[in-house]
């Protein structure tokens, strides 16, 4: 057991040397001139320091600032949508009474197997009309089958007598999402909502 750990601490080591190395290696090419680059290649130490890819971005913030407002607003706005859509999407195939359960429930592992190709291109830029809109950004992206089929497990492990005591009580489908289930689906929640959140950035 203690050898198995050895091992891996050192394979984590290893994980970290080389991200560190690459990291130091970005950092060399932001110091060193285009020319330099050409003539010596990439080096871990620039041969000349260089500080105009740092000036010239500065200089210009404006599109630096601009492109992070971009970057924040699709990575929280996407996340945010992508976590209401997978949790009724989820709730819905999570019911065994519910009608549709089937199919919708195909819909989802067929994507798994099958991608869109063209006719995802043509849905976004014909039909929807998100052809230069930051919503291209968004909306393909919301809806993942992976993080579908973990909420649904997630919901159908919740005692289903809550919600029959709900139903009871008189509470609506959508009052027992809101008030009981969605509540109660929080660390499946911060997953996905950590996965869209990477995906996004």
């Amino acid at each position: 057991m203690k050898k198995k750990n050895r091992i891996g601490t050192v394979f984590i080591y290893l994980i970290f040397i080389v991200l560190c190395l690459a990291i130091l290696c970005v950092l060399s090419v932001s110091l060193s001139s285009a020319e330099d680059i050409k003539q010596y290649g990439f080096r871990v130490i620039p041969k000349h320091l260089d500080f105009s890819a740092y000036s010239y971005l500065f200089r210009d913030s404006k599109m630096l600032w601009q492109a992070y407002g971009t970057t924040i607003f699709v990575s929280v706005v996407g996340t945010a949508i992508g976590c209401l859509v997978t949790s009724l999407y989820a709730y819905a195939i999570s019911r065994t009474t519910f009608r549709w359960r089937g199919v919708l429930s195909l819909f989802v592992t067929f994507t798994m197997f099958f991608s869109g190709g063209a006719a995802q291109y043509i849905t976004y830029v014909k039909l929807l009309n998100l052809k230069n809109s930051i919503w291209v950004l968004i909306l393909p992206g919301a809806f993942s089958a992976m993080n579908t089929i973990i909420m649904r497990a997630y919901y159908e492990k919740l005692p289903y007598s809550m919600i029959e005591s709900a139903k009871i009580d008189g509470a609506s489908e959508y009052q027992i999402f809101w008030r009981m289930m969605f509540p109660l689906a929080k660390p499946a929640l911060a997953t996905i909502c950590l996965t869209l959140f990477v995906a996004y950035w």
